[in-house]
């Protein structure tokens, strides 16, 4: 891969890529086709995923309108009643919110949700957005726990400024609006193999999905590029373990294309002996993070190789918030690799995420670098790393997968 073609593909698909929309199924093609130009068998595996579609979304408080967006999976609401500021959620502030539109500092997790519906509270406004930002940007959220629900209310977030100004001038009351329907999507996955000369396998992952308005430069056709660049040199080198390549859809709504590709892979993870996955890599600035999700051997290998290779690196015990936990789940050791920009550069889920993020210098230069890491694993005579998984990293992995 060359600068010419990666800006071509930053020019082509660094637009707005949701789960189950037309570009994300563009993009999908693009990749298989791109596969299968190289000679590599490549299919569109697709998956269904439950999407909703906001008609309304209007908050006025004490008469005026407040920019806002709506969580998914809140369901519709047309209700007025006074606010009440919880900046903590323990049983006296629950006792006080009952017929009331709760303000929370911070995000909803279904526990929380659960408490608050059983006190009473009869919708919910969430801060969101950056102070820093000084536009109406908000991510949308969503309640993935909302088909467990008996009961629903509203939940809307707002942005930092207007959150505070809210708190500072007292305000009484708040008119929540919100119309939106639930309906099944198609999310797209392209899966590829190139053949070794033995059954061990190593699957190769990234998310050719974004956030609503993120461009997705550096999050993640980033990863998606690294992916293409890998396929390119094996597709010229044939590797000693079987190599399968996944572009996975909806990451960015829990990591659902990773999920549907180790459900419906099931038996071949069997003889998956590593997972690496690729997500933002390539930018201009900051560091390259190693991190091992399984084990600490995994750790080991990677800080020898890039000592051997004089590559900077840090390296983290963790498991990351990506795609490897559904392959942690099935029983694959899993790795991944970022190079972090912070969120002064290149913040991401937003529409700051832009090609000014990366440079096509960068993405070839840490391509590179994990493909020689990889191709060291697959033509590994005997695999260094052991197919074990770490006790508490196969906790935080059956947790995030079974809810």
């Amino acid at each position: 891969m060359n600068h010419q073609k990666i800006e071509r593909i930053i020019k082509d698909f660094g637009h707005e890529r949701l789960c189950g929309s037309k570009a994300e199924k563009e993009f999908a093609a693009y990749l298989k086709k791109e596969c299968e130009e190289l000679n590599i068998p490549a299919e569109i595996e697709t998956f269904n995923i439950t999407d909703y579609e906001i008609g309304d979304e209007q908050l006025w408080i004490d008469g005026e309108k407040i920019f806002c967006k709506a969580y998914m999976g809140c369901g519709c609401a047309d209700l007025t009643a006074p606010l009440f500021y919880m900046p903590t959620v323990d049983e006296f502030s629950l006792a006080e919110c009952k017929g009331k539109i709760v303000l929370l500092d911070n995000g909803v997790a279904e526990k929380k949700f659960r408490s608050l519906v059983e006190s009473g509270a009869l919708g919910l406004i969430i801060r969101g957005g950056s102070i820093q930002h000084k536009d109406p940007f908000l991510r949308r959220r969503e309640l993935r726990f909302a088909s467990r629900l008996e009961e629903n209310i509203p939940c809307l977030l707002i942005g930092t400024e207007d959150y505070i100004s809210i708190l500072k001038n007292h305000k009484k009351q708040a008119r929540i609006i919100v119309e939106q329907k639930a309906l099944t999507r198609r999310s797209y996955n392209v899966a590829a193999e190139i053949e070794g000369e033995i059954e061990e396998s190593i699957v190769l992952a990234a998310h050719i999905d974004s956030t609503e308005e993120s461009l997705g430069v550096y999050d993640n056709l980033s990863g998606c590029m690294a992916l293409m660049e890998m396929a390119e040199y094996f597709a010229n080198h044939r590797p000693y373990r079987t190599i399968q390549f996944l572009w996975c859809g909806s990451e960015e709504r829990g990591l659902l294309g990773s999920i549907a590709y180790c459900r419906r892979h099931k038996a071949e993870l069997k003889k998956a002996v590593c997972n690496i996955t690729l997500d933002m890599i390539g930018s201009m600035i900051g560091g390259f993070c190693m991190m091992a999700c399984a084990n600490r051997e995994s750790l080991e290998v990677m800080e020898g190789f890039a000592k051997e290779k004089k590559f900077s690196a840090t390296s983290k015990f963790i498991l990351r918030s990506t795609d490897v936990k559904p392959f942690v789940y099935a029983g694959v050791p899993a790795i991944s690799f970022a190079r972090y920009a912070g969120d002064e550069v290149a913040p991401i889920h937003t529409h700051y995420d832009t090609p000014e993020a990366v440079t096509p210098r960068s993405i070839i230069r840490d391509s590179r670098f994990i493909c020689d890491f990889t191709a060291f694993l697959v033509n590994a005579e005997e695999f260094p790393i052991p197919r074990i998984i770490d006790e508490q990293m196969e906790r935080e992995a059956k947790e995030y997968i079974e809810k």
